[in-house]
């Protein structure tokens, strides 16, 4: 019984931090748990996942696994709602920007067949900018214009994404991932409409505007586990398949009508273009899965 409200009594505080987003004083107490009970998968799951999130990747955030509900009842969101499993995975807190990307250009990554899909290799060469060289389609001589560091990258397609984020050692999140850490708070344990919460603010996200705007500037448009701009700025390619021919983008953009902005920013709104869309209001941001 000593043994068990001893268990019981550091869980909670476990929890608690946790909960603060405390991860390393949450470890404290559920290494002290696992010492305590050491057949507790529980527990140990628990405290294997706080370890990955107190060595979480600069630019990342954790995000624990656990069982979620995502998608609507609203036959236009095309995402029906359902439960989904996930295992623990860190995602990027900002969407790409033009700086990182312009590593991956100057590095030869659009020479480098072996971070691209392998039925596009023979195709790399079609991904110009507006003077027909590598890169993204609204850049010029290779790179992007002067002062936009900062901007999220624009005119990759799912593809170049896909590239990009294997030669960084990451990955596309998926359409679940993507939405669990837009919409879901562990605080309240409860799923928002918006990044921001359940009401539609044009204000909250870079959306009354007619280009994007640097990362992170909107305040406002902060999910709950700490992702900047998820709801506006670019729509953002997932690694998830629609209907086979088509890819999941999610969020919404710049460059709409607010009407049109107020559904697109939903969480569970899915938008699905063909892999070779390229478009001035879509970029992405990696995910990543700890290694076991």
């Amino acid at each position: 019984l000593c043994i068990e409200n001893a268990v019981n009594y550091h869980r909670r505080l476990a929890y608690g931090e946790f909960i603060k987003e405390n991860y390393t004083e949450a470890l404290k107490y559920a290494r002290i748990v696992t010492n305590l009970k050491p057949g507790d998968s529980e527990a140990l799951r628990f405290a294997k996942e706080l370890t990955w999130a107190c060595e979480t990747p600069e630019g990342m955030v954790p995000v624990f696994s656990g069982i979620f509900t995502i998608g609507s009842h609203i036959s236009s969101d095309r995402n029906p709602s359902r439960k989904v499993s996930l295992k623990f995975f860190y995602i990027d807190r900002y969407e790409v920007r033009n700086k990182e990307y312009k590593k991956f250009v100057d590095a030869g990554g659009y020479q480098s067949e072996v971070f691209w899909d392998a039925e596009i290799r023979g195709q790399i060469n079609r991904f110009v900018d507006k003077t027909g060289q590598p890169g993204p389609a609204f850049w010029e001589n290779g790179t992007y214009p002067q002062g936009k560091d900062d901007f999220p990258v624009a005119g990759v397609c799912w593809y170049e994404a896909r590239a990009y984020a294997r030669w960084a050692g990451k990955r596309l999140p998926t359409e679940e991932e993507w939405e669990v850490a837009a919409s879901y708070d562990r605080k309240t344990d409860k799923y928002l409409l918006y990044p921001w919460g359940d009401t539609w603010n044009v204000k909250a996200g870079n959306f009354d505007s007619i280009e994007s705007t640097a990362v992170g500037v909107n305040q406002m448009d902060l999910s709950p586990v700490g992702c900047y701009d998820m709801g506006g700025n670019l729509f953002e390619w997932t690694d998830s398949a629609y209907q086979e021919r088509y890819r999941v983008i999610k969020g919404g953009s710049f460059g709409l009508s607010e009407d049109t902005m107020s559904r697109f920013a939903r969480n569970p709104k899915r938008k699905s273009p063909e892999p070779l869309y390229r478009s001035a209001n879509t970029g992405f941001r990696c995910a990543m899965s700890p290694s076991e």
